[in-house]
């Protein structure tokens, strides 16, 4: 042997099977024949070389006291490896789990009751004695048709599986074997009966599948059967369907036996069900369904071989429930979805709404007509009226219980979402903050600010205005913009979601590195009045036209930037071009409005390798409009300090001032070309 165990003791029914087997390891030393009724014993199981047949040893002896020790040691004592005797091992299996469930100790004698159950069943157990069960299942003969047929079947207590194999000679004789079976008790946790049902349609599954390889059959039909239609229902529809407790064990049985053929049977022709209750050791002695299936099995043709019609309901238990995350449905008017801008549905609604008033106003005899002049240009009040009209639709639509709370005098809605406003409503019927801002010296708008809400599609265009106002500001600027009027809830994460989706931002916005940043200098730390301190640079170059019209001359020109070292505070003006004179010229504009400065800051005119000749001779302390600009600072009793030479890191401040001016000018101006005054406007803003 491969392991190094010789085998020992063996025997056959037939003596000349034993020839080449020497005689000291065979289990009779002299040659005779097997006498009627002699057998060997193994583990319980006994063989009867004789008729060829398997038969029981229960070899019980008498139990001093009913424990739950002792009971445990009876029911061990059935060595059953095929589970011929499925339905008595399983009864005591059951009797076990409810002793189990007492909560007693090993050595303590079991009540009553138990103990009644437990010597009726060692009472039968010698009668299993009687049981002669064929060794041959004739399956190897030439011209046998071979079928395999499973049950499975379950109940409150256990569930159980058991295979037939049915042989059909060539003379139609036909002979039904029991196979195996196998059993399991329900677990202790409570489940439903269908899934009991699904779980011993999964256990016959693995052991049909066990039993075609042993019998070497699995290329023959194989056909299961199970009394529970839901089971049929699952494992005919895919697993994706179901709950995942069902979905897995389902996906078990189609892909272990893929070919099986599954059908229903009437739960009293199922012989598993014998083995899923329990049967005494006196029922199941002469039990014909147990050990030979149902009668129609034996017969030549039988409910398995015409089509597939069992009867499966429609409405199967632990479908899986798919949740679609739909949002309630608010119908806002479809032109508000037409305007990309709060400005042009602001004057369409404006001038549809004038056209009525005058269609109204012909149609009126008695009403004065409109003064036709008025027709020219849309007037402050009715652009206002065209946003108040939408606002007020956009709020009967989102916050109609709200509203009509209020208009009754009656508490809000429990799942309002606006009830920690305190909202009122106002002369308009819009609904606004309440707040405790009444006394407050604010505008009325700013003490009690619309309500508007976070879904419509209003409230985004009135947030892109507030960032448009802002120059494209960010967050917090976008969002101080609206609540100088409007009140949205979450509203900062709907400017956020409109800064992100704004084209223009997008377009300029650059992840930059941050460098490890030294320690600041002294006057940028130490408080002193604004501008005391202050740096200065030059931002551009910017084109400005002479005046408006098509085909003026532009000309280059120059924003210089200054910036309060101490509160960052910047104030901007225009430089028309490289000469110190207008240098000199922003400076006086500068002083005469944010008052004298002590020390002036910029780059050392070497910083400025981009730029014109000219301009690096303006910044140079050694160039003709350097030296002009140092005396007049001189005169003013300003010192001027310069950076470092190529170290413009020492200017941060001020050069981050040029980019936020850069920043804003591109988003607002673009490649368009401003006068003078257009361009002071705008910096002044």
């Amino acid at each position: 042997m491969a392991g190094g165990f010789p085998l020992k003791k063996w025997s056959a029914n037939e003596a000349s099977i034993l020839d080449e087997v020497p005689p000291e390891d065979r289990l009779q030393r002299e040659p005779r024949w097997w006498l009627p009724g002699e057998s060997h014993l193994t583990l319980g199981l006994r063989w009867h070389p004789r008729e060829d047949q398997f038969a029981y040893s229960t070899q019980l002896t008498q139990l001093e006291a009913i424990t739950k020790r002792s009971v445990l040691s009876l029911a061990a004592r059935l060595f059953d490896p095929l589970g011929w005797l499925a339905p008595t091992t399983v009864l005591a299996k059951i009797l076990f789990q409810s002793t189990w469930l007492l909560g007693l100790d090993w050595e303590t004698q079991l009540p009553d009751t138990d103990v009644r159950r437990w010597l009726e069943f060692q009472a039968g157990l010698p009668l299993l004695e009687t049981i002669r069960v064929p060794r041959w299942l004739e399956s190897d003969q030439e011209g046998v048709k071979r079928e395999l047929h499973g049950f499975a079947d379950a109940s409150e207590k256990a569930y159980a599986a058991v295979v037939y194999l049915r042989t059909e000679s060539s003379s139609g004789e036909v002979v039904v074997s029991l196979v195996a079976a196998k059993t399991k008790v329900a677990p202790l946790k409570q489940v439903s009966l269908a899934r009991l049902e699904l779980n011993a349609a999964a256990l016959l599954v693995r052991l049909a599948n066990h039993a075609r390889r042993v019998l070497k059959i699995e290329e023959e039909p194989t056909h299961l059967w199970t009394d529970a239609t839901v089971v049929l229902g699952w494992i005919r529809g895919h697993p994706a369907s179901w709950k995942t407790y069902v979905a897995n064990r389902v996906s078990e049985i189609q892909l272990t036996l893929p070919d099986a053929y599954w059908h229903h049977v009437p739960g009293r022709e199922n012989p598993a069900d014998c083995a899923s209750r329990g049967l005494l050791p006196r029922e199941l002695v002469e039990h014909p369904l147990w050990w030979q299936g149902p009668a129609w099995l034996r017969t030549k043709t039988g409910p398995w071989s015409a089509p597939l019609d069992d009867e499966v309901p429609v409405d199967l238990p632990e479908r899986r429930s798919h949740i679609h995350a739909v949002a309630a449905a608010t119908e806002e008017p479809e032109l508000l979805t037409r305007y990309s801008s709060l400005t042009s549905l602001a004057r369409t609604t404006a001038w549809c709404r004038r056209w009525l008033r005058c269609l109204r106003a012909r149609r009126t005899a008695h009403e004065k007509q409109p003064d036709s002049s008025a027709g020219l240009v849309l007037t402050r009040e009715e652009l206002s009226d065209a946003i108040v009209g939408w606002i007020g639709w956009v709020q009967s639509i989102h916050f109609k219980g709200e509203a009509t709370a209020l208009r009754k005098n009656a508490p809000l809605p429990a799942r309002s979402t606006i009830a920690s406003l305190s909202p009122f409503l106002d002369e308009r019927g819009l609904l606004r903050v309440g707040g405790r801002l009444k006394n407050a010296m604010l505008a009325y708008d700013a003490r009690h600010p619309v309500i508007l809400p976070g879904p419509s599609r209003l409230t985004r265009l009135i947030v892109e205005a507030c960032h448009r106002r802002t120059l494209h500001g960010g967050v917090q600027a976008t969002l101080g913009a609206l609540r100088q009027e409007y009140w949205v809830p979450r509203g900062r994460t709907l400017v956020k979601g409109c800064i992100r989706r704004c084209v223009t931002c997008v377009r300029w916005r650059a992840a930059s590195p941050q460098p490890l940043m030294g320690s600041l200098p002294g006057p940028r730390v130490t408080p002193a009045r604004p501008f005391l301190n202050t740096g200065v640079d030059y931002a551009g170059p910017v084109w400005l036209r002479t005046s408006k019209g098509r085909g003026q001359r532009a000309s280059k020109a120059f924003i210089v930037v200054f910036v309060c070292l101490c509160s960052r505070a910047v104030h901007l003006d225009v430089a028309t071009d490289y000469t110190a004179d207008a240098f000199l010229a922003a400076l006086r504009r500068f002083v005469s409005r944010r008052g004298l400065c002590q020390t002036l800051y910029s780059d050392r005119g070497t910083n400025f390798v981009g730029a014109d000749a000219q301009l690096r001779d303006l910044f140079s302390a050694g160039g003709q409009g350097g030296r002009r600009i140092a005396e007049r600072v001189a005169e003013e009793r300003i010192a001027w300090r310069f950076n470092p030479p190529a170290a413009p890191n020492f200017g941060g401040i001020w050069e981050a001032a040029v980019k936020s001016t850069k920043h804003h000018l591109r988003r607002v101006i673009g490649e368009a070309t401003l006068t003078y005054e257009e361009m002071a406007t705008l910096l002044s803003q």
